[in-house]
C-alpha cells in the first residue's frame, strides 16, 4: 500500500492545528490528490495546466482531473483539491486550457502534513 507511514505522520499534526475532516480524508485516500498538491507546491507561485502535472508525477491526466475538480465515480467532487480551498484555477490567456495553482492554504496544510515527497526543495528553501 502506498500510504505505509501517511498515517502516523498525519497523526503527528501540530495540536494548535485542526484540519477539516473533508482535507484528513481526501489527503489520506489519494496519492494523486497528495502528489498534485506536492507538485504545485514545487512550483509555487507558478501555476500548472493539468497535463503538464499529469507527466510530473506519473499519473494519467483523467486522474489528475478527478483530484483537482473531482469526477463521477473515482473522485467526489466534495473532495476535490479546488472545493477544499487547497488549490485555485488561475485564468489563462490561451483557452480552454485552465491553469491551477496551490492557495495559501494548501501551502500551509502541505508544509503541517510533511508529504512533499521528492518536492521538499521547493518547501523549504
Amino acid at each position: 500500500m502506498r500510504s505505509s507511514g501517511w498515517r502516523r505522520r498525519w497523526t503527528e499534526l501540530r495540536e494548535d492545528i485542526v484540519l477539516d475532516y473533508k482535507m484528513s480524508f481526501a489527503l489520506r485516500r489519494s496519492w494523486v490528490r497528495r502528489k498534485v498538491l506536492s507538485y504545485l507546491a514545487s512550483v509555487h507561485p507558478r501555476a500548472s495546466y493539468p497535463q503538464e502535472i499529469a507527466r510530473r508525477i506519473g499519473a494519467r491526466s483523467g486522474d489528475v482531473l478527478g483530484a483537482l475538480k473531482g469526477a463521477e465515480g473515482r473522485y467526489r467532487p466534495k473532495f476535490s483539491l479546488i472545493e477544499l480551498g487547497l488549490v485555485k484555477v488561475v485564468k489563462s490567456d490561451s483557452w480552454p486550457n485552465k491553469l491551477y495553482a496551490i492557495t495559501e492554504l494548501g501551502m500551509e496544510v502541505l508544509g503541517r502534513i510533511g508529504e512533499a515527497e521528492g518536492f521538499s526543495a521547493a518547501l523549504n528553501p
